[in-house]
């Protein structure tokens, strides 16, 4: 993801940005979904327990809500890039 980001950043085609940020964000979105899964599937078969699970969870959510963001300000600094 970090990768993704720094692409972002870097762009060279101001054309591409929203369609590259709009793509890194529906990644962002199914990845943070897929953990959530895994996360809820590991607690339900008892592999981890409750506390666990909730830290899980945060720092899931945590991750999306940071990840997410940087692509709005990478988006801002695209808006007022001269």
């Amino acid at each position: 993801m970090n990768r993704k980001l720094l692409q972002l950043l870097i762009n060279k085609y101001p054309e591409l940005f929203v369609v590259k940020r709009d793509a890194l964000l529906q990644e962002l979105r199914d990845q943070y979904e897929n953990n959530l899964q895994i996360i809820y599937k590991d607690s339900y078969e008892n592999l981890i327990d409750d506390e666990q699970t909730s830290n899980l969870i945060n720092v899931n959510r945590t991750i999306f809500l940071s990840t997410e963001s940087i692509v709005n300000a990478l988006s801002i600094l695209h808006a007022t890039d001269p």
